[in-house]
């Protein structure tokens, strides 16, 4: 396990302005994830961001209906909030109404291989994540990730065309399930 700095940074500013308390106490959870997909621009072109918020929503829905059909209990999230702040704002309240341990996020990765030639790609960056009390302060949390996954796909006419959210979102259940980090609902 390993603490997501980034991510820390963005919940304890959720967490001052919610009066230092964790979206929900461990005793008060129930064995769940959100699964967080979506997010704001990605390249700042707003065809594009459309297009990769499709992409990332799709896949993001076929991520959660593979974990449901695999024995998880999952509530999905999909939101185009920009920022980090609005976005794990939007997640605190979230997690809080469903209580749920865990979170998956899945954001869209875009990027570009090492050449020669240096070639384009897209994908997703996945991470589980849960939060544990801090042992040194008992208003604040700890952010800790369970899982960490990228799918990275050459960013080619072929590949766009051959590629299906459903098969990415299968693939990326089935490595959280082997990874054993969520708990299945009973």
């Amino acid at each position: 396990m390993r603490l997501f700095r980034w991510a820390a940074l963005a919940v304890i500013s959720v967490l001052l302005a919610a009066g230092g308390r964790a979206p929900a106490q461990a005793a008060d959870t129930v064995p769940c994830a959100i699964v967080f997909g979506g997010g704001g621009s990605v390249t700042g072109n707003k065809e594009a961001d459309d297009l990769w918020f499709a992409m990332n929503s799709a896949t993001s829905k076929a991520v959660a209906a593979e974990l449901t059909a695999r024995g998880y209990r999952v509530e999905l999230f999909v939101s185009n909030i920009s920022g980090m702040k609005p976005r794990f704002d939007a997640l605190y309240f979230k997690m809080r109404d469903t209580r749920c341990d865990h979170v998956v996020e899945i954001s869209s990765a875009n990027g570009e291989t090492p050449g020669p030639p240096p070639a384009k790609t897209f994908g997703f960056s996945v991470q589980v994540l849960h939060f544990d009390p801090s042992p040194t302060n008992p208003r604040a949390i700890v952010v800790v990730g369970d899982f960490t996954g990228d799918y990275q796909y050459p960013l080619t006419a072929e590949s766009m065309e051959s590629l299906y959210p459903s098969d990415v979102g299968r693939q990326i259940a089935a490595d959280i399930d082997d990874a054993k980090t969520l708990k299945k609902a009973s």
